[in-house]
């Protein structure tokens, strides 16, 4: 009888650590509480400031009213201490870009030096106009510089607005 319980025992135990075809993983609840509007995501480099460290995140959202234009965020993520979970330390909203009210924007991050992250944006490419690109080299959390502009592909300017 002993015996039998065990084996029921055991296979309860077996039979709870198996997940069911209904769970989801949490990447799952993510996706599915993403916002339409949330159009591009990308993240990269690294940042120290006294105990707080983490990496940089950047999206851009596109709201569901035209001229609206296309928003392009910078978030530093990271933890306060090495034993804190992560969390958003500081939020921003590249106004150098946004005020331009574009109706979509590609972002990358490059991050070659530890400590800044170059963030460069462009704006739609239309024909017969000049593209609108800049970058921003991020920094500490809640701080970053517009880049001066450099030559786009073909050897032509990007729009300085």
């Amino acid at each position: 009888m002993r015996v039998l319980f065990s084996v029921l025992g055991c296979l309860a135990l077996i039979a709870l650590a198996i997940p069911t075809a209904g769970a989801q993983s949490v990447g799952v609840g993510i996706a599915a509480a993403l916002p339409v509007e949330l159009t591009e995501v990308t993240s990269g480099g690294s940042w120290i400031d006294g105990t707080a460290s983490g990496t940089y995140r950047v999206f851009v959202v596109i709201g569901g009213i035209p001229d609206e234009g296309a928003e392009v965020h910078i978030q530093w993520i990271g933890s306060r201490t090495p034993a804190s979970p992560l969390q958003i330390i500081a939020s921003m909203p590249i106004k150098e870009f946004n005020t331009l009210r574009l109706p979509s924007a590609t972002i990358s991050v490059d991050a070659e030096v530890d400590g800044e992250a170059r963030v460069s944006i462009a704006g739609p490419e239309t024909p017969g106009e000049t593209p609108v690109v800049m970058s921003i080299l991020a920094g500490l959390p809640g701080q970053y510089t517009r880049m001066p502009q450099t030559p786009v592909s073909g050897g032509q300017q990007p729009v300085q607005k």
